[in-house]
């Protein structure tokens, strides 16, 4: 353990790195799309070539503006219209309403007002402190209000997450649904959360 805390370089290449990350998924991106225009070039089908080649383009225009150094800039002007319409959206919702995409614990929606748009959260803590509850919760929150999640771990397989999750949403206690002794209402919630 110590060695590896030695070969840590700390925070100040931290920008460095970020930028070799972005530079690799950007010629990642720009694989992907000469793959496919490979395939466009190669393709036999009635669909005219002026087609093909506009379809090509638009490939290539997508993979150079996936670039970091492409992102849209912003002024000042524009940020301050847009910090206005985030005040008064908040300002004209109906009470109790979370903005962002919900956790479904009403003490954090209610400090956090959610997960905005855009913003990247992460949960950390030591092992058995709850994260996979935490992220699951907010997972389940986040579905029944209509939004679509992408949940990843790399902890546990996605049938176990499956079990956490049913349990949660139908109020069976998860270990005696590990332990295969439900009760009759156990059970009925069971069926319920699946």
């Amino acid at each position: 353990i110590a060695s590896i805390v030695d070969a840590t370089t700390g925070g100040a290449m931290a920008r460095r790195y970020a930028e070799i990350v972005i530079d690799r998924a950007g010629e990642r991106s720009l694989l992907a799309a000469a793959e496919a225009i490979r395939a466009l070039a190669v393709e036999s089908s009635i669909r005219p070539l002026s087609e093909r080649q506009a379809e090509a383009c638009s490939l290539l225009s997508e993979a150079a503006t996936g670039s970091a150094d492409t992102l849209p800039s912003v002024t000042a002007e524009e940020a301050t219209r847009q910090a206005i319409e985030y005040a008064m959206a908040r300002v004209d919702r109906e009470p109790g309403v979370v903005m962002g995409a919900p956790y479904g614990l009403k003490p954090l929606d209610d400090a956090t007002d959610g997960a905005g748009d855009g913003e990247l959260i992460v949960i950390a803590g030591r092992t058995s402190m709850g994260k996979s509850v935490l992220g699951l919760q907010a997972a389940v929150a986040t579905a029944r209000t209509g939004g679509h999640v992408a949940y990843f771990s790399f902890e546990m397989p996605a049938s176990q997450l499956a079990l956490r999750g049913i349990s949660m949403v139908g109020g069976a206690p998860l270990s005696a649904i590990k332990a295969g002794r439900m009760t009759d209402e156990q059970y009925t919630r069971f069926s319920a959360g699946a």
